[in-house]
């Protein structure tokens, strides 16, 4: 799949067109990072537009991610990993049944090229079911809607569910961040919602 990539843009020309049609709202650009329910670890970042060329740099690191994950065969087969890239900072979401599971998983996305800051959300625990796995797209489409729908519909916000809990990530001037944060804990079925905002200046 690297060389691939490598070669022709068109697998990743064909993905961005799809993420933009099913996601209207998923781009942006880097600012400072907020992060007030999880820990992370993390890297200085600058100040720089989301452009498509780092859109695709995303698309890359997600594949690159996974690709890396599915080759430790022991990770394949007892853990459930969600890998998302925005302004290649990763956040890492799923179950792993040890630490030292949860461990070589980070240890594999740090070793991804352009990666410069994981929030590593990895619960220890056996991975989840499909029927829960089904439930957490439902809720993110959800939540996209409320914020499709409200004041925030230009806002480039993008939200991601695992096991109840709304991961939000993009850039936003503070008050909207606080904005979207309510609209997505008023959303049912969310039981937790973290922040993962960058923060840019107000419009």
């Amino acid at each position: 799949m690297e060389k691939t990539y490598k070669q022709t843009l068109s697998p990743v020309a064909y993905l961005l067109l799809l993420s933009i049609a099913a996601c209207p709202a998923i781009t942006g650009c880097v600012g400072m990072p907020e992060n007030k329910n999880a820990p992370a670890q993390n890297q200085s970042l600058s100040k720089k537009s989301r452009t498509i060329g780092t859109f695709v740099e995303d698309t890359a690191i997600e594949l690159k991610g996974l690709k890396a994950l599915r080759g430790d065969a022991e990770i394949k087969k007892n853990t459930h990993i969600g890998v998302t890239s925005y302004n290649q900072v990763v956040l890492l979401t799923g179950q792993a049944p040890t630490e030292e599971l949860r461990e070589r998983v980070l240890k594999l996305i740090l070793g991804v090229p352009k990666v410069r800051q994981i929030h590593n959300e990895i619960v220890i625990s056996a991975p989840n079911s499909l029927i829960s796995r089904s439930n957490d797209s439902v809720l993110t489409a959800k939540v996209k809607s409320k914020l499709f729908a409200s004041e925030l519909s230009g806002m480039k916000i993008k939200v991601i569910s695992e096991a109840g809990t709304v991961y939000l990530m993009g850039l936003v001037p503070t008050g909207i961040g606080d904005e979207a944060t309510q609209i997505a804990r008023s959303t049912g079925g969310v039981q937790k919602v973290v922040r993962l905002f960058e923060h840019s200046k107000q419009p």
